[in-house]
């Protein structure tokens, strides 16, 4: 018989820039509603010592391991939001045949962490993926990046404590869980902080502008960063203070 025709492989639609903060907010929101916390996710937690009321506020998801169940929310994200979705880090968007166009998730399944700004929006998503790549790190950025579309770069996130006036003090850690737990255990002790997040203990340079920007509303600056069993991560983490220190 005769052959049939192959079909050509979807092109990606490249973004021109990345979303604003609104529209990011926005569909990371929607993300985060469309993937409940699983119960493995949940357990993890509670293994940590997190209690049930700090899972809860922490606004984290489950993206579902089943490739057929992220294409479900991706177009349900789709409908909702078309091609705008070529701007947000951790999306792609393809076109295919006689303008059939869809989004796609970039990334498999895992522990979804809200990356928030300084003035509470989501602003990026991290991954803690159910399979990580061997010697690959345990916490990655949903981003596009390998497809062409927007990168994550690798902001600050911030954690305000909820119902109490601005904290004057900032705490800056590595890690968007310990950030967030800091925040809200030394609030309860009465030592309210906002909580900065830097993804690795290098990652200042996006914070500092920040924090000159809005030296006024603090009195003080805490920086309070692992103390790694390797002699020469310890090292390293030192050298790291100091900079963001002088910085």
């Amino acid at each position: 018989g005769d052959q049939l025709p192959s079909l050509p492989a979807p092109v990606v639609a490249r973004a021109e820039a990345i979303a604003d903060d609104f529209l990011l907010h926005q569909v990371y929101q929607d993300l985060l509603e469309l993937c409940p916390l699983a119960t493995a996710h949940r357990k993890h937690l509670s293994n940590e010592g997190w209690t049930a009321e700090e899972v809860g506020q922490f606004r984290c998801g489950s993206l579902p391991a089943v490739r057929s169940s992220r294409r479900a929310i991706a177009k349900e994200l789709w409908d909702k939001y078309g091609a705008l979705l070529s701007q947000v880090p951790g999306f792609v968007v393809k076109e295919g045949m006689r303008g059939h166009n869809w989004a796609e998730v970039c990334s498999a399944g895992g522990l979804l962490l809200p990356c928030m700004s300084l003035d509470g929006r989501i602003r990026r998503l991290r991954v803690r993926p159910d399979e990580p790549k061997a010697d690959g790190p345990k916490y990655v950025w949903l981003s596009s990046s390998r497809w062409g579309g927007p990168g994550s770069g690798s902001p600050p996130a911030f954690y305000r404590p909820n119902d109490v006036e601005a904290p004057r003090r900032m705490l800056i850690t590595e890690g968007e869980k310990k950030a967030y737990l800091a925040t809200q255990r030394l609030t309860v002790h009465g030592f309210p902080v906002i909580g900065v997040s830097l993804a690795g203990v290098g990652n200042h340079a996006e914070l500092l502008p920040l924090v000159e920007q809005y030296a006024g509303d603090f009195d003080e600056v805490v920086i309070a960063f692992d103390q790694d069993e390797k002699a020469e991560t310890r090292e390293r983490v030192a050298i790291h203070q100091r900079n963001l220190a002088e910085a």
